[in-house]
């Protein structure tokens, strides 16, 4: 007698591979090609309203506060991942100390930048002229840098959707 099998189904053809993982890598490409589109429109409009240079200008201040939001991660981000399992039960030391470590660096990296631009880069000494300017800037190294220490600790969670309410908790973490 002969048996036969069901094919199994298209998210279940690699072993381990489940639906939500599967929808939420789905979710992560649709979410990235998403805000590159968007980026991609913004910087479109921002070339047919202004200037050249006030364009470029915009530019190197994107770069700028993304370079300093790298480099004051200070590899905490990884390190978070890889001390996650052992802080599970009470993350919140782990976590504030993460949160305060990265965004007192931005504000360094951040303020250094600022410097530095002030006294080498002539175009970009409009960014460190005013203090609403610099303001802006040292908030957006933060922010960017937070950002991506949150991005990581979604990554330990299990990616999004299912800990969003846990992320919320963890954003104010305290250990209980």
């Amino acid at each position: 007698m002969r048996s036969w099998t069901v094919a199994a189904p298209w998210w279940r053809v690699r072993r381990g591979v489940s639906l939500p993982m599967a929808l939420n890598s789905l979710a992560l490409i649709l979410a990235k090609v998403s805000t590159m589109g968007l980026g991609f429109v913004a910087w479109l409009l921002a070339a047919r309203l202004f200037a050249a240079a006030e364009v470029g200008i915009a530019s190197a201040v994107v770069s700028a506060i993304t370079l300093c939001s790298q480099i004051a991660l200070l590899g905490i981000s990884s390190a978070i991942i890889s001390l996650y399992p052992t802080h599970r039960d009470a993350p919140g030391r782990l976590l504030n100390t993460a949160y305060g470590i990265t965004a007192g660096a931005a504000v360094v990296a951040g303020g250094l930048f600022l410097i530095v631009a002030s006294a080498v880069f002539t175009e970009l000494r409009v960014v460190s002229s005013m203090p609403l300017y610099i303001a802006l800037f040292l908030l957006m190294s933060v922010l960017g840098t937070l950002d991506t220490i949150v991005a990581h600790i979604q990554d330990v969670l299990g990616g999004i959707g299912s800990h969003v309410q846990q992320e919320s908790h963890y954003l104010t973490a305290a250990d209980d």
